[in-house]
């Protein structure tokens, strides 16, 4: 119990944290020039220095991963106690974030079928749109993202646009959301699938089609309550995970190279910003 508790603080903890620096507070400075002239004093920006060389660094890793992933090149991670404590604490984090969806949840009357009532007119709507939601939804916002950082580091030398376009990262973030609901759904299949064996066809016209055994051992009382509740519950959650199936596959595919776009315009505008910081000092 105590420990149910230490994460659900940590987790409401997370998310106001999120909330003040994503909306609240400025994470990094306007002016991207090094010195900082204070009256008769000139002082160095460090923040400036420490965040450009951080941001280096983090493209770098995340062009020289994605483009791995592009040509199928084993991704290797050391088995050193950083990564081991690292995998500890996002798993912690995980657990934390976890943990408040289920408080949310639990105060929620009837949760599950309300949110498989809204999955259902979701999908109505948006069932084959796969790639139109990652395009408006994923690839636009972070596009609009970088491209005013862009403009704000070479024409201007400082983030202003940067700053007002950077809410737009919510989208991305709200629909990750909406899809992990999804998937809390969809797990419900595999709870289901347990108690049966399961035969999947498809018809001439490309639809699905199930053969559904129960599995021996099970009692009569519980093969019709499986009979009556869980495998209509089950062909109701089938849609919805063939449409998660079929936007993961479009993930895939397209977003290692959105990634590298992106991580590209951050390393020259990076870069852009300490070439000039060497040109003015020599």
């Amino acid at each position: 119990m105590m420990k149910h508790n230490i994460l659900r603080i940590v987790g409401i903890m997370l998310i106001i944290f999120y909330i003040y620096i994503r909306f609240v507070v400025k994470r990094l400075p306007r002016d991207l020039h090094f010195y900082i002239i204070n009256g008769e004093n000139i002082i160095f920006n460090y923040m400036v220095a420490i965040i450009g060389m951080i941001s280096i660094l983090t493209a770098l890793i995340i062009l020289q991963v994605q483009m791995k992933k592009i040509f199928h090149i084993p991704l290797r991670v050391p088995n050193n106690i950083f990564i081991k404590l690292l995998e500890q604490l996002l798993e912690f984090v995980m657990n934390a974030l976890f943990t408040v969806k289920q408080l949310i949840a639990n105060k929620v009357p009837n949760s599950y079928e309300n949110l498989r009532s809204l999955v259902t007119k979701f999908y109505a709507k948006y069932g084959h749109k796969e790639l139109k939601l990652f395009i408006y939804l994923i690839i636009i916002p972070h596009v609009i993202l970088v491209h005013c950082f862009l403009f704000d580091v070479v024409i201007f030398f400082e983030l202003n646009y940067f700053y007002r376009a950077l809410p737009l990262v919510t989208i991305p973030l709200l629909f990750n959301i909406w899809l992990n609901f999804m998937k809390d759904i969809t797990s419900n299949m595999e709870s289901i699938a347990k108690q049966l064996i399961i035969e999947h066809s498809f018809l001439p016209d490309g639809k699905d089609k199930f053969k559904f055994t129960i599995r021996a051992g099970i009692n009569k009382q519980t093969a019709e309550a499986i009979m009556r509740d869980d495998i209509p519950e089950y062909l109701k959650l089938v849609p919805f995970d063939g449409f998660l199936k079929s936007y993961h596959q479009i993930e895939s595919h397209y977003k290692p190279y959105l990634l590298i776009f992106v991580y590209s315009v951050y390393l020259f505008g990076w870069l852009y910003v300490f070439l000039y910081f060497i040109q003015t000092v020599l």
